[in-house]
């Protein structure tokens, strides 16, 4: 049966070494992923991971990825059905992580931490490194972050109530953003916060907070700290006025990030410079 931890593994059969040391993909990159398709539409029977989430998106060759947008689109409503807008949050919430995604060259560094609440202080963090395969292509982020964020995330030992994410989750063309992608995978209250609009008119609610609306329906919130506005979505398994809620609970005065995603922004800044 297939599992969400085994999904994560899909995307790069081969795991994260160069397609070079991965010979089947390499030699019969086509049987391979046809193949690939076909066991996990048999294995699931009918659940959500029978739509091309990872495995499905492209074809692995000696240098590059084929990536099929039509299989992601698709990939991405059917994991829309599957996001939870209700509050399904464990009280009280005492620790919540952040994860960041940033890049060198060929690699990404997921960073993941977690931050202790009320005292908003860092308790642990983790860092991974995975290979890039997937183009950078605006509303398909997910596939090209999830892996090593999702690397990172299964490194932490500390059991976190909250997920806070440096991406949109409903807020998205297709209502399945980067947050709703890690938030179904890992099965926790994910919270998506972007610094950019990605789309939909603002209706300010007062001079801190507005309403997103895309095509009449109210999808995110824009968020006002310390002078500057970003812009927070419903992951997974919770609403949307609770995860405002928990941004603001999770941020510092002063500063213009929850301090989750601040700490995981620094922490992969610093993976990356690491890097020779």
């Amino acid at each position: 049966m297939i599992t969400r931890s085994s999904l994560s593994s899909l995307l790069f059969p081969g795991g994260a070494r160069p397609p070079a040391l991965c010979p089947t993909l390499a030699s019969k990159p086509r049987r391979r992923f046809f193949q690939l398709s076909q066991a996990l539409l048999e294995e699931s029977r009918g659940s959500w991971a029978t739509s091309p989430i990872y495995a499905y998106t492209g074809i692995s060759t000696w240098w590059r990825v084929v990536f099929d947008y039509e299989r992601a689109k698709r990939a991405q409503i059917e994991l829309s059905k599957h996001v939870r807008e209700v509050d399904e949050i464990e009280y009280p919430v005492r620790y919540a992580a952040g994860v960041d995604v940033s890049f060198k060259g060929s690699l990404a560094i997921g960073a993941a931490v977690v931050v202790e609440y009320p005292s908003l202080r860092v308790v642990e963090e983790r860092i991974a490194f995975t290979k890039v395969e997937i183009p950078y292509v605006p509303t398909f982020l997910a596939f090209r972050e999830v892996p090593p964020a999702l690397r990172a995330l299964k490194m932490l030992g500390t059991n976190y109530q909250v997920l806070f994410v440096d991406g949109n989750g409903r807020l998205h063309p297709r209502k399945a953003g980067f947050a709703c992608h890690l938030g179904v995978l890992v099965d926790k209250p994910t919270i998506g916060v972007a610094k950019k609009l990605l789309l939909g008119v603002l209706r300010w609610v007062d001079e801190s907070e507005a309403e997103v609306v895309v095509d009449g329906e109210v999808l995110g919130y824009a968020v006002k700290l310390s002078g500057k506005v970003f812009y927070v979505s419903v992951g997974h398994k919770l609403t949307l006025r609770t995860a405002v809620s928990l941004v603001k609970a999770f941020s510092r005065r002063g500063t213009s990030l929850p301090e989750p995603l601040r700490a995981a922004h620094s922490l992969s800044v610093r993976g990356r410079s690491s890097l020779a």
